[in-house]
C-alpha cells in the first residue's frame, strides 16, 4: 500500500496509476519506477489531490478541535479559516448523504478534541478527514481494527457508499489481517501478502484489497 501511494520508494519494479480526466479530456497517468521516480511536483499533487490517507493511527492534531483538523487541508492550500471550514460545511455535506452513522458522530463532535472522542469515533472521524479533500483513491492501513462488529460495518458501509458515489471514478484500497473482510466487504480483488518468518514461526498475512464500484471502472493500477 505504501509503494503504491508514493509514501514509500521502490526498489524492483514500477507501478502505474491511470486517473480519468477531471474535464472529459485525456486520462492523466502516473508511472514510476526504481530507475525513475517521480519527480516532486508530480509527488505533490498525488498525495495532495489524488490520494486521500486513513492510517492505522489517527493523524488528527491533538489541539485542534476536529472540525479545524478537518479544515486544515484547506488551510495549508492557502484558505483562511472561515474559508476552510465553509468548504468543509460543503464536502461534509456531500460526504453524509443519505448516512446517519459517521454523519452523527462527525456533527456531534465537531467542536471536541480528538482526545475526547473513543476509539471508534476517531476512526470514523479520521477515514472522513482523508475523505475531506475529495481524492480519487482512498488508501486505508486497518480502518476497522479493534472496533466492535457494529462499528466495524458502519464505516466500512459508509466508504462502500463514498465509492458508489463516484460513479466509476473512486477507488478504496485497504490492507487487513483478517481472513474474513475480503468475503464480507471487498467486492472487488484481493491479494494475499504472506510474510517470511522463521521455520518455527507462524507466517501472518496481510490482506491487499482494491475497490472499485462492479462494471464502473475508470482507473487501472498495474504492478508489474
Amino acid at each position: 500500500m505504501y509503494l503504491l501511494s508514493t509514501l514509500k520508494g521502490i526498489h524492483k519494479g514500477s507501478v502505474k496509476w491511470t486517473f480519468p480526466s477531471d474535464n472529459d479530456g485525456e486520462s492523466l497517468v502516473y508511472e514510476w519506477s526504481a530507475d525513475k521516480p517521480l519527480n516532486p511536483r508530480e509527488v505533490k499533487e498525488l498525495r495532495q489531490n489524488r490520494f486521500g490517507f486513513a492510517f492505522q493511527r489517527n493523524t488528527m492534531l491533538p489541539y485542534l478541535t476536529v472540525e479545524e483538523n478537518l479544515a486544515y487541508h484547506y488551510e495549508l492550500k492557502g484558505a483562511s479559516k472561515k474559508e476552510a471550514l465553509d468548504e468543509v460545511d460543503r464536502v461534509l455535506e456531500e460526504l453524509f448523504l443519505n448516512d446517519g452513522s459517521v454523519n452523527a458522530t462527525v456533527e456531534e463532535k465537531r467542536t471536541k478534541y480528538p482526545g475526547d472522542l473513543s476509539g471508534g469515533q476517531l476512526k470514523k472521524v479520521s477515514i472522513v478527514q482523508a475523505l475531506v479533500k475529495r481524492p480519487t483513491i482512498l488508501f486505508a492501513d486497518e480502518p476497522a481494527a479493534s472496533l466492535d462488529h457494529k462499528s466495524k460495518d458502519e464505516i466500512m458501509k459508509f466508504v462502500r457508499d463514498w465509492a458508489q458515489k463516484g460513479k466509476g471514478r473512486r477507488g478504496f484500497v485497504w490492507v487487513t489481517h483478517e481472513k474474513e473482510d475480503p468475503d464480507d466487504y471487498s467486492g472487488g480483488r484481493c491479494l494475499d501478502v504472506k510474510i517470511e518468518g522463521t521455520a518455527n514461526e507462524e507466517k501472518p498475512t496481510n490482506r491487499f484489497l482494491y475497490y472499485t464500484p462492479p462494471k464502473k471502472k475508470a482507473m487501472n493500477e498495474i504492478i508489474e
